[in-house]
């Protein structure tokens, strides 16, 4: 299976399921484990946080998308050349990651369109539903299911 993951907590999670070698496209932002810096970057910021202050960040990333740009930029030609099977990515944050609408929009005239899923955990229940959801798409449910349970039992025991 090839997997882009437009999203660290989705790259971190398809690294934790064993499914690492799978993912052929990454954004800018994920940077763990070590080994997803080594993925092709098809998802950069136009903006880069380490040359701005916090404040300086927000106010450019504000000011672009008042402005109807797009904060983010996809590589399109890559992702139509290498047609994933699944693209990850989020809809919570238009200022933290490339969202939903704009992969959907990219890949609307590929040939072979990608599974697109959304991820948008907003609790720590939602983290592990995500975990799921990830395990399902990529087809290591019983990982996801595994993964899961060895992270209730480490919650129970810092209880």
């Amino acid at each position: 299976m090839k997997i882009c993951s437009l999203l660290p907590s989705a790259t971190e999670i398809l690294f934790a399921l064993g499914l690492g070698d799978q993912i052929i496209g990454v954004s800018d932002l994920c940077d763990f484990p070590a080994a997803a810096r080594e993925k092709q970057i098809v998802s950069r910021s136009r903006v880069d946080p380490s040359v701005l202050s916090s404040e300086e960040v927000e106010a450019v990333m504000t000011a672009l998308l008042v402005d109807g740009e797009n904060p983010y930029e996809l590589d399109k030609d890559w992702l139509a050349k290498q047609s994933p099977d699944v693209i990850f990515t989020q809809d919570l944050c238009h200022v933290c990651e490339v969202d939903a609408g704009q992969v959907t929009g990219l890949i609307a005239g590929m040939d072979i369109q990608p599974n697109i899923v959304v991820l948008q955990p907003r609790t720590f229940e939602g983290v592990l539903d995500s975990i799921l959801t990830v395990g399902q798409a990529c087809k290591a449910e019983s990982r996801a299911t595994i993964l899961i349970g060895k992270i209730r039992q480490r919650v129970q025991v810092i209880q």
